[in-house]
């Protein structure tokens, strides 16, 4: 028996000719209402000839953006039917070339690191905590300064955030009590360049 594309597509103008007028939709139930349904569609059930075309229309079409399984299997159900139909569009998704091409593979993340020190200064990170009541002084931001190995916290009061400004802190308030650190970490934020300040500074 042959099959064909036209044929199907002939199906589908008979069936939307006969089908009933589609519902409006649902209502919100909110004033105790019943809900309107929606009407079912007609499908059609297409034999094992043509399903792979059907799938083509519907997953490589231009108009289809070549979605995945999911949204590629509730376009197909949407007019077509045939047994196992998800079951088929997953195993066709991942013969799909172009989608394993262009479409990075899921991986799982890693553990998470717990970096390890072993002596103090080795690194010593730098942020702000920011913005706070202006004082008396005209500071509006503090300059918090912590070791890894020993959480030791040294902190500062500052009137702005500006690079050399902060980087005069750490020189004072850190350098100066406890020593050079090994390495000196920041959050990259628009006053990033204080550690490298810090480091030209000393």
């Amino acid at each position: 028996m042959e099959y064909s594309l036209r044929g199907i597509r002939r199906s589908l103008d008979i069936l939307d000719s006969i089908s009933p007028a589609k519902s409006p939709g649902k209502c919100p139930n909110i004033t105790g209402e019943k809900k309107l349904q929606p009407t079912p569609q007609w499908q059609v059930v297409v034999p094992k000839p043509l399903r792979s075309q059907v799938f083509k229309a519907c997953h490589h079409h231009a108009m289809a953006a070549r979605q995945g399984v999911v949204r590629t299997t509730a376009l197909i159900k949407r007019h077509f039917y045939w047994p196992k139909v998800q079951k088929d569009v997953e195993a066709w998704c991942k013969r799909c070339t172009t989608c394993g091409r262009y479409k990075a593979a899921v991986r799982g993340h890693g553990e998470l690191q717990q970096p390890r020190h072993g002596a103090f200064n080795e690194r010593v990170s730098v942020d702000m905590i920011e913005p706070l009541h202006r004082t008396d002084h005209g500071n509006e931001y503090i300059v918090v300064m912590q070791g890894h190995f020993t959480k030791w916290i040294e902190g500062a009061a500052v009137a702005n955030k500006e690079a050399i400004i902060v980087a005069d802190v750490i020189v004072h308030e850190w350098v100066y009590k406890h020593g050079t650190p090994l390495n000196l970490d920041s959050d990259r934020g628009t006053e990033s360049q204080r550690c490298t300040d810090a480091c030209v500074t000393f």
